[in-house]
């Protein structure tokens, strides 16, 4: 059980997902200057209405497409595992676009503030749809292990994603409109190159004992998938309702820049570990590899933070108005709830390796629950204060939950000591972003920098590298110096 395999995945999905989400960044600029504030706040609300939908449109497919993966190969069933997962997310699609249509539409008019919210929800659902069957297909590679293909065709749809919205929002000036069509374009494009490339090989069935099979490992899931974005989410209905689309367009912002360091670390991570955990489950080493990971997560967070919020320092200004400035305090004040999603996230594939999907969903469905009280109480006091009051909670105590039922069901030896390390590195960042965030532009660059000298200086005193990690970041860094002799 190699860490390089699993560090080698989690940088190449950090680049594929790091291309998927910079498109979603680099429209900032555009969106932020076409639509007024009320506008983008009402796109920020579709969009994350879209995740929501795209949890039950998905029904846990990707997750058990991941998991069954090497039981069907091993049988060369491939095709009808695939067949037979699209089938159920195609199904789950048309159901939830009819509950929106026939349940939700006075829900959708109470929160959006907006004409034309017929079209806006159609929209909506079809990207959604699209969006999720791309998902799916795309976990074929993740499930292989083929990482590479998974980042190219990432970095391909960024591109499209980019050229669409430019040309439908800025050329024709469709507005939010023109952002739906474009990104339900871009995935429904990328759904069918992809299943193109893969079907005749593959083949392509359905087994109806199969849907039930996997509906019964994928149900608690898709509780726990919806719960969690629930409580990423839920927060935007309630200042949409009390406080207005203006302090929703504020923490959308803010928590889309405090969300990056869960692109560039925590998703590559829950991308490569579940199917590097799973292909090897029983071989020897495999608790304390897990382990040395479990380090590696806490460590990377520690300086993931500290980079996304000192380029969110700059790069806010440039990509909004003034008028959104305060979104960086909730960019600092998110960033603790992505720390512990990450814990979530290791913690629940320890849950699924002896399937018990069952406890993730639980755990997420009673802090959704906890994240709509608060929210509620505290929300129409404090604004997006109170939203963020109730996201950090329930995010934090969630990921906290789930890391510690995840060691009770698969025990792993802690490494006590760099883990400490970690999470007191951690916690001193933090202190030094919170201390520093008024400064002057030159002062906080020259505290952001001191930090990571410091960090960096004491990590080499206290030894906290093992002789091989040593010996594999020389060898990195001789190899990047190579690279750029021969550029």
């Amino acid at each position: 059980m190699s860490l390089r395999l699993l560090g080698k995945n989690t940088a190449i999905y950090a680049i594929g997902n790091v291309g998927t989400r910079a498109a979603a960044f680099l429209l900032l600029p555009l969106y932020t200057h076409c639509l007024s504030v009320k506008d983008y706040g009402l796109l920020a609300t579709l969009l994350i209405s879209v995740e929501l939908m795209v949890v039950f449109m998905s029904a846990g497919t990707r997750d058990s497409l991941i998991r069954l993966f090497h039981e069907y190969e091993s049988k060369n069933r491939i095709g009808t595992l695939l067949g037979t997962s699209i089938l159920i997310n195609v199904a789950a699609g048309f159901a939830v676009a009819l509950a929106c249509a026939l349940f939700l539409m006075p829900f959708f008019r109470t929160t959006l503030h907006a004409d034309d919210i017929g079209i806006y929800i159609a929209l909506s659902c079809s990207m959604a749809l699209a969006q999720s069957l791309c998902l799916l297909i795309m976990s074929y590679f993740r499930a292989r292990n083929e990482s590479t293909r998974f980042m190219i065709i990432a970095l391909c749809s960024t591109f499209l994603s980019i050229g669409l919205n430019l040309l439908l929002v800025r050329g024709f000036h469709l507005g939010i409109k023109g952002v739906l069509i474009a990104q339900t374009a871009t995935y429904g494009a990328i759904f069918l190159l992809v299943s193109l490339s893969i079907f005749p090989t593959t083949g392509i069935n359905v087994s109806f004992p199969l849907i039930l099979a996997i509906l019964r490992f994928t149900s608690p899931l898709v509780v726990s998938m919806a719960c969690e974005s629930v409580m990423e989410s839920s927060s935007l209905y309630f200042l949409s309702r009390f406080s207005g689309l203006e302090h929703v367009a504020i923490y959308s912002l803010g928590f889309k820049f405090a969300s990056i360091v869960s692109v560039i670390l925590l998703l590559p991570f829950e991308y490569a570990f579940p199917p590097f955990v799973f292909a090897n489950i029983g071989k020897p080493g495999t608790r304390r590899t897990i382990s040395r990971a479990l380090t590696y997560l806490v460590i990377g967070s520690a300086f993931a933070v500290l980079l996304v919020s000192s380029a969110s320092r700059l790069l806010i200004p440039l990509c909004a108005p003034p008028e959104y400035s305060r979104c960086y305090v909730v960019l600092l004040l998110l960033l603790p709830a992505f720390v512990f999603m990450g814990l979530g996230a290791f913690g629940k594939t320890l849950l699924h390796i002896n399937k018990k999907s069952y406890i993730t969903g639980s755990v997420a469905a009673s802090f959704a629950v906890l994240n709509l009280i608060l929210n509620y109480v505290l929300v129409p006091r404090y604004g997006f204060y109170g939203s963020i009051i109730a996201t950090d909670v329930t995010l934090m105590l969630a990921g906290l939950a789930t890391f510690a039922l995840g060691l009770r069901e698969y025990p792993v030896p802690f490494e006590k000591k760099r883990l400490l390390i970690s999470s007191g590195l951690l916690i001193f960042f933090l202190l030094a972003l919170l201390v520093s965030q008024d400064a002057t532009p030159m002062l906080f660059r020259t505290a952001i920098l001191f930090s990571a000298g410091l960090a960096v200086v004491f990590l080499v005193r206290s030894r906290f590298f093992y002789h091989e990690e040593i010996r594999a970041i020389r060898n990195l860094i001789l190899r990047l110096r190579q690279m750029k002799r021969a550029v």
